[in-house]
């Protein structure tokens, strides 16, 4: 796996200089949980769906476990796994919420291998980000271009609930959910503004219902929504409220409104057909 290095799971390739980086735009050469627990939670859906077809790569399960031992190993007292890890200098560093993302694979890892000790942590780690996050009703540092208030860390802890939810059954999990997704829906445009017939997004036919804003630096909306969506949905399911549907339905119609569909629809050229911008500035 070209992706490790020193022990670490970098995720990503730089193109030009040809070399794994833990994030690009910093140039990093430490591990951050939250790109790699993204990444190794993506991994292990795909090992265990290949795996039910007959072509499961044990590497895959085996980069996951690797990773799993240096995270636990590195974790905070309290249970918090950290945001970066420098394994050269033998540090990690303990701040906002992308530790919650190592539960998300964590939790995968415990279905596939059936050791406890995986959903041991995962729950002293939730207890931390709890107490610490959600009963405040305040996320940050969670986009890692901005250390400030933000919505991505309510539902990297949002979706490290429900999957303890789901593995323990545990109440106090659902309502920590609970509480973050309201926390979202407070980053949601509720209405769509009435933009007048000149302003370019206008003219591609966007309405803003549904669009979520990033952080309180990063002030334009963008099509987040589509990612959390099904776990607002998993949340009508388990709450039995259909407001969770009704918010889950609407961020997912506003994060497919924008797409380049053909040549110029975005301004864009043939290549760019599929192309969905990350930032729309709407003010």
């Amino acid at each position: 796996c070209r992706g490790l290095r020193d022990g670490l799971f970098y995720t990503d390739f730089h193109i030009a200089r040809q070399r794994w980086y833990g994030y690009i735009p910093m140039y990093t050469r430490m591990m951050n949980t939250r790109l790699v627990g993204e990444a190794l939670f993506s991994l292990l859906r795909l090992y265990i769906l290949a795996r039910g077809r007959g072509e499961g790569n044990r590497l895959w399960l085996d980069v996951a476990r690797r990773v799993a031992n240096i995270v636990i190993e590195m974790r905070n007292s309290n249970g918090d796994f950290g945001r970066w890890i420098d394994l050269k200098k033998k540090r990690a560093r303990y701040e906002g919420t992308n530790g919650a993302y190592i539960v998300w694979f964590l939790s995968l890892l415990h279905d596939i291998t059936g050791d406890r000790k995986y959903l041991d942590v995962c729950e002293k780690a939730m207890d931390y980000y709890i107490r610490e996050f959600v009963e405040k009703d305040i996320y940050w540092g969670d986009t890692l271009d901005a250390d400030c208030i933000d919505k991505e860390g309510a539902h990297g802890i949002m979706r490290a609930c429900l999957l303890l939810y789901e593995r323990t059954g545990k109440r106090k999990y659902l309502d920590a959910a609970i509480r973050a997704a309201y926390y979202l829906t407070s980053w949601m445009f509720m209405w769509d503004i009435p933009f007048g017939k000149d302003v370019p997004i206008k003219k591609y036919g966007l309405n803003t219902r549904g669009w979520t804003i990033v952080s309180v630096e990063n002030q334009h909306i963008d099509p987040y929504g589509m990612i959390i969506a099904p776990d607002m949905v998993k949340l009508y399911k388990y709450s039995n409220m259909e407001f969770w549907l009704e918010i889950g339905l609407t961020m997912a119609k506003a994060s497919i409104g924008v797409i380049s569909d053909r040549p110029g629809r975005l301004g864009v050229s043939r290549i760019f057909v599929g192309f969905q911008p990350e930032q729309i500035y709407h003010t």
